[in-house]
């Protein structure tokens, strides 16, 4: 989202991706001549340059990216060097740098490295228990999300060189959005409601018809033929 983030003078395919070129547009009269944001890029991409011109007289564990890690320098003397070579980068040059010390105008603050117990006796940028644990789980959630795109990188190579595989999980794809779907009841079973089936209204077994050869065995069954025919499932005997 940084890097998106261009001055209106700028597009994409003219943006300045390294901090020579930043400074030669500097040089041109261009002013500012990046986005704060796109320098920051340049610095994390290839500091050397800023390194070899600003901070050749000091340790090499001094330069611009340390100056945010925890240094036995004062913050205020870090921010003010910082504030410098953006300022060396971005504004027209011939201008007084505001960042600089007054006896030294075009070079960088002087930063003073302090020993250690004395720069802790300072208290100055002590992390809270909370920041530390804080600090702790996001650290471990980045491992986990880089380790999951390291595996879903990892798959995509393994598909892509593999075809049956590719072909086996672009079929499985298919079956999966061509499946039907399961038609909505209507009817008395939408309501919960038991459906009756033609079958229920089917005679009873067997046992309970009457046939032709049922009356002929039996004669006296012949006055009673009507009332099976009416559903009656009691068999009336005559006294």
């Amino acid at each position: 989202m940084l890097k998106a983030v261009l001055l209106e003078s700028e597009e994409t395919k003219t943006l300045p991706i390294g901090l020579t070129q930043i400074y030669e547009q500097v040089e041109a009269g261009k002013c500012p001549s990046t986005s704060i944001c796109n320098l920051l890029l340049a610095f994390a991409l290839r500091p050397e340059p800023a390194h070899e011109k600003f901070f050749g007289d000091y340790p090499n564990y001094v330069n611009l990216l340390t100056l945010f890690t925890p240094l036995p320098i004062k913050s205020s003397e870090r921010s003010k060097a910082f504030l410098f070579v953006i300022y060396h980068y971005l504004e027209a040059q011939g201008s007084p740098n505001p960042f600089a010390d007054e006896d030294r105008p075009d070079t960088l603050p002087k930063l003073n490295i302090m020993p250690q117990e004395d720069y802790d006796a300072l208290g100055e940028n002590v992390d809270s228990e909370e920041e530390v644990h804080f600090g702790v789980e996001m650290k471990a959630q980045r491992q986990q999300c880089v380790a999951e795109l390291a595996q879903q990188k990892e798959e995509e190579e393994r598909v892509k060189a593999d075809p049956d595989a590719q072909l086996a999980a672009e079929s499985l794809a298919r079956e999966s959005t061509m499946w039907p779907k399961p038609k909505k009841a209507r009817g008395p079973a939408a309501n919960g409601k038991k459906r009756k089936r033609p079958s229920d209204n089917r005679p009873e077994p067997s046992e309970f018809l009457l046939t032709h050869e049922t009356l002929e065995r039996d004669v006296d069954l012949g006055d009673t033929a009507s009332a099976y025919m009416f559903g009656r499932r009691d068999r009336l005997v005559q006294g």
